[in-house]
């Protein structure tokens, strides 16, 4: 593959990874409408796996408590919040794991098809805009809502949002 290439498809997959939309979508397109050739499967693959490694170097600090959150509950049979979090991490990256093995030949030879990427993109662009910005219990974007929200506030990281705690709390302490 020409290496200018492989550096504008994996920038575009950088810049458009978190957008609510697809961004292995992008990679197709862009091949498709500047007719360059496609990249594959597996090309597409390696620019994620870049991501992963670039949100995990970000969050190294989050990823070190994990790995002593492990390290405790093997070494001490400690079970902390930590190694709860990476436990549930694990669990919810399971079923899109076992999918991707089992529908690689489909999505390499058949999902690939830029009208089939172009229209999955504006129905899932078109549920994005319909989905409400509130949590309304029983609907889709309550079921959505509640996984992602609670995987975003990780008790350790600086960078996750995070609800007050007991001992931060937002209102004043009345008893001073």
């Amino acid at each position: 593959m020409d290496p200018l290439l492989t550096v504008a498809l994996a920038l575009l997959q950088g810049v458009t990874e978190f957008l609510p939309i697809s961004s292995a979508a992008h990679l197709i397109l862009a091949t498709e409408l500047t007719g360059w050739p496609d990249q594959g499967l597996r090309f597409d693959i390696a620019v994620h796996l870049g991501t992963l490694l670039a949100v995990l170097a970000y969050y190294r600090q989050d990823c070190g408590c994990f790995a002593a959150g492990a390290w405790g509950y093997l070494r001490h049979r400690r079970y902390g919040a930590d190694l709860d979090f990476l436990l549930k991490i694990a669990l919810a990256s399971l079923p899109v794991t076992l999918a991707g093995f089992a529908l690689y030949d489909l999505v390499a030879k058949e999902l690939r098809e830029a009208l089939v990427v172009a229209g999955a993109t504006l129905l899932f662009g078109l549920a994005v805009m319909v989905t409400p910005e509130r949590d309304v219990p029983g609907t889709m974007a309550s079921a959505w809502a509640k996984p992602i929200s609670s995987a975003s506030r990780h008790p350790s990281s600086d960078r996750s949002p995070r609800r007050p705690s007991a001992h931060h709390s937002a209102k004043p302490n009345s008893n001073v």
